[in-house]
């Protein structure tokens, strides 16, 4: 709670059950794409990146390399709704 941010992003006890790259390795083998503005101030790069490289590796020692796809967009803390819809297809 180190800034004022949406509700929906505070789950109480989250970080009891493990890292965020922890949880979100769970959906393997299922197809994941983690997206992230390069100028957003709340989930700064080096965490969105350092996070994405624990998630690949479990998705690589499992086999599904090909079911993750990190994506960078220019903008801030926002969604690429283009490189959504262009992984969903």
């Amino acid at each position: 709670m180190a800034m004022h941010h949406c509700i929906d992003n505070y789950v109480p006890g989250y970080l009891k059950l493990g890292e965020v790259w922890d949880i979100l390795s769970l959906i393997c083998p299922k197809r994941l794409l983690l997206t992230s503005g390069a100028e957003d101030p709340i989930f700064p790069m080096e965490g969105v990146l350092e996070t994405a490289q624990k998630v690949r590796e479990v998705y690589d020692r499992l086999g599904f390399s090909d079911r993750f796809k990190l994506n960078i967009h220019n903008g801030g803390h926002e969604v690429s709704v283009t490189d959504v819809l262009d992984f969903l297809m």
